[in-house]
C-alpha cells in the first residue's frame, strides 16, 4: 500500500498550489481570493506591476539602475554660429536589496506517526498551508505601506521610504537631490481641504507625473473627510436613497484619478496621509526560486518551484517534531519618486 511520507509534503503542496500561488501574486481578477483589489499588492497586480525576478541582468538586487541626474537644455543658434556646447550626462546608481519573509509550519511526530495529520489526502496540512500563506501575504502587504525601518530595517522598503523630500532612498539622498524628491503637501494637522488635493495634482501635472496608471490611495479614516468636501453638492429626489453618495474619484478639471481606500493603510501609521501614485513607476518584485531537478526530494533538502515566489523547505527543529518553512524574498521598487505625491499630517 503506497503512503505519503512527510518529506513528500512540500512537493505535494507546490504541485497542487504552485500555479495558484503564482497567479495570486501576479494576476488580478475573479477568483483571486488571496489578494483583494483594495490592497497595495492588489493594485499593483491589477496593473501588471508584480514581477517574479528583478528584470535586471542579475538577480543580485531586487533592482539596480542608473538615475539620470543632468538636466539638458537645447539652444537656438545662427547659421554662422558654432554648435552649442554639450554637457556630458551624469548618473547616480540606485539599488534596493531583497528582503526576506517567512513562516513555519510544525507538526508533532506522535500525531504524524498516528496518521492524524499527515496522510495521503493531507487535508489538515492543506488547511494550515493556506492559512500560513495568507499570513505571509498579509505581513508583506502591511509592510508595503511603511518606510522600511521596522525590525532593524529587515522589512520591505515600503512607500513611505520614497514618499519624502528628505529620506535616503535606494542609496540616493533626497535632501540634496531634488530630482529624487516626491511632491509633499504638509497639512499641519488640519482637516483635508480641496486645496490640498489641488496642490499635489498641480505639482504632479506640471512635472508630467500624471499618467494613465496614476491613482489616489487613502485610508478609511480620510475617505469620509474627502466625501465631506463634496457631499453638500448632492441633491436627492423624493423617495431616493439617503446617505452620502460620492464616487471614489477625484476630478478637478486638471486631472481625473480613481481613488482606492486601502485597508492596510488604515492598519498602519498612514491614516493621516493621502498618496498620489503613478503605478507605471512602481513595481513589486519577488525572487524566482530555481526548481530542483527532481521532486519529491531527500529530507531537509529545499523544495522550490519555478515561477512561484514562495519557497518551501523542510527544517530541523531539534525537537520531536517536523517542520516546513514557507519563505519569500521580495522588494518594492519606485523607479522615479518625482512622479509620486502625498498630503501628510492630516487631521484624523
Amino acid at each position: 500500500m503506497a503512503t505519503t511520507t512527510f518529506t513528500d509534503l512540500s512537493a505535494i503542496l507546490l504541485d497542487k498550489y504552485g500555479a495558484v500561488i503564482a497567479k495570486a501574486f501576479t494576476e488580478y481578477g475573479p477568483g483571486n481570493q488571496l489578494i483583494p483589489e483594495n490592497s497595495i499588492m492588489g493594485r499593483l497586480a491589477a496593473k501588471g506591476r508584480v514581477v517574479i525576478g528583478s528584470n535586471d541582468i542579475s538577480d543580485r538586487y531586487a533592482k539596480e539602475w542608473g538615475v539620470h541626474t543632468t538636466a539638458f537644455t537645447a539652444s537656438s543658434y545662427g547659421g554662422s554660429d558654432s554648435y552649442p556646447s554639450s554637457v556630458a550626462p551624469s548618473f547616480a546608481t540606485a539599488s534596493l536589496p531583497w528582503k526576506r519573509y517567512g513562516i513555519s509550519m510544525e507538526f508533532d511526530n506522535l500525531v504524524r506517526v498516528a496518521r492524524a495529520a499527515a496522510r495521503g489526502n493531507v487535508n489538515a496540512l492543506n488547511f494550515e498551508f493556506q492559512a500560513k500563506l495568507k499570513a505571509l501575504i498579509s505581513q508583506i502587504e502591511k509592510d508595503l505601506s511603511g518606510d522600511g525601518t521596522a525590525n532593524s530595517s529587515k522589512v520591505i522598503t515600503g512607500v513611505k521610504a520614497f514618499m519624502s523630500t528628505s529620506n535616503t532612498y535606494a542609496g540616493i539622498n533626497q535632501s540634496t537631490s531634488s530630482y529624487w524628491q516626491a511632491r509633499i503637501d504638509d497639512a499641519s494637522s488640519a482637516s483635508l481641504a480641496s486645496s490640498n488635493l489641488e496642490t499635489i495634482a498641480k505639482l504632479l501635472y506640471d512635472n508630467n507625473g500624471i499618467g494613465p496608471n496614476s491613482e489616489i490611495w487613502m485610508s478609511s479614516t480620510q475617505w469620509p473627510k474627502f466625501t465631506a468636501l463634496y457631499s453638500s453638492n448632492i441633491r436627492y429626489t423624493p423617495g431616493g436613497m439617503g446617505g452620502t453618495s460620492v464616487e471614489p474619484r477625484y476630478v478637478d478639471g486638471l486631472v481625473d484619478l480613481p481613488i482606492y481606500i486601502i485597508p492596510s493603510l488604515s492598519q498602519s501609521a498612514t491614516t493621516d496621509e493621502i498618496w498620489f501614485c503613478n503605478l507605471d513607476d512602481l513595481s513589486l518584485h519577488f525572487l524566482d526560486h530555481t526548481p530542483q531537478d527532481t521532486m519529491p526530494v531527500d529530507p531537509d533538502q529545499e523544495v522550490l518551484h519555478e515561477g512561484v515566489p514562495v519557497g518551501i523547505e523542510q527544517v530541523e527543529t531539534g525537537k520531536d517534531s517536523k517542520a516546513l518553512f514557507l519563505k519569500s524574498y521580495c522588494q518594492l521598487v519606485c523607479a522615479n519618486p518625482r512622479n509620486f505625491g502625498a498630503i501628510i499630517n492630516l487631521a484624523t
